[in-house]
């Protein structure tokens, strides 16, 4: 995916937000960064409703147990990316991964 899509992907995945100051545009040397501040990671609900665990989750991602256990637990947000294999694999939306 190029940039100029993540960010089209990015700005869409913000666009929801009602507060303006949640979503910044940053230019940096290589490229343009769009982020979005997120409330609470919804992800130990969404394992439940599922039937998976943070372990069968890790797997599936190629990740660790203990890295799908810092998002559950909120002391690390998602990337981009493991947001997007997040949602397909649970078959949700990005938006529902976080609250708002």
């Amino acid at each position: 995916m190029t940039v100029d899509k993540q960010i089209v992907s990015l700005f869409s995945l913000c666009s929801n937000s009602t507060a303006p100051s949640q979503i910044s545009l940053k230019q940096h040397k290589r490229g343009v960064s769009l982020t979005k501040r997120v409330g609470s990671c919804l992800l130990a609900d969404l394992l439940d409703k599922a039937g998976m665990t943070q372990q069968d989750l890790a797997a599936k991602v190629d990740t660790s147990k203990q890295q799908i256990n810092k998002y559950v637990n909120n002391h690390q947000v998602m990337s981009y990316g493991m947001a997007r294999n997040v949602a397909k694999i649970l078959n949700v939306a990005m938006e529902d991964l976080y609250e708002e």
